[in-house]
C-alpha cells in the first residue's frame, strides 16, 4: 500500500512542562508504525487542558514524530505502540520537546456560496422521492454536491403522510 501524501503537513514542535500529556493516540490503521493522535483528556486536579492542547495547532490525525532525542520514525529502531508508551511515561517527569506532523486544516466551508448555488433549484431539481415505505410513508433525500470539497453532504428528511 501506498503511504499517503502528507507534503503539505507541516512539523510542529511543542515544550511542554513536566506531568501528562493529556493526549488520547491510538496506532495508525495504515499499518506504517505511527502513532496517531485522537484527542485530547483533562490533566492535572483541575481537569484543564494540557500543553498540547492549549498550544492549538495538534489535533486529531496529527502523527507522534517523537519526544526529546526520540525518533519514532526511525523504522530500523522498531518501534513499538508499547514502546512509544513506555517513553512518553518515562520522559514525563521533566520539561520535554513532542514533535508532531500536523495535517493541513480541512478548507473552510462558505455557507454563503452553498445557499447562492441552490438558489435556482426547482423542488424536483433538489429532492427525490424514496420508496414507498408503507402505507402513504415515504421518504425524501436532499443530494447537495459541493464541488469546490468535492464533498457529497446528504441530508435525509423523512416525511410521514397518513
Amino acid at each position: 500500500m501506498t503511504p499517503p501524501d502528507r507534503s503539505q503537513w507541516k512539523r510542529v514542535d511543542v515544550v511542554v512542562p513536566a506531568g501528562p500529556l493529556g493526549l488520547i493516540v491510538s496506532k495508525s490503521p495504515t499499518g506504517e508504525g505511527h502513532v496517531i493522535v485522537d484527542g485530547f483528556r483533562p490533566v492535572g486536579g483541575s481537569a484543564e487542558p494540557g500543553a498540547l492542547e492549549k498550544h492549538g495547532e495538534i489535533g486529531p490525525n496529527s502523527l507522534l514524530l517523537g519526544v526529546n532525542a526520540h525518533d519514532f520514525t526511525d523504522a530500523a529502531a522498531c518501534w513499538s505502540f508499547e514502546k512509544i508508551r513506555e517513553i512518553l511515561v518515562s520522559t514525563s517527569s521533566a520539561e520535554r520537546v513532542v514533535r508532531f506532523l500536523v495535517p493541513p486544516p480541512p478548507p473552510a466551508v462558505q455557507f454563503e456560496e452553498i445557499a447562492a448555488h441552490e438558489g435556482g433549484k426547482r423542488f424536483a431539481d433538489v429532492y427525490t422521492l424514496g420508496k414507498e415505505l408503507g402505507a402513504g410513508t415515504f421518504s425524501v433525500i436532499e443530494y447537495i454536491l459541493l464541488q469546490d470539497l468535492k464533498t457529497t453532504v446528504r441530508t435525509a428528511f423523512y416525511a410521514v403522510w397518513k
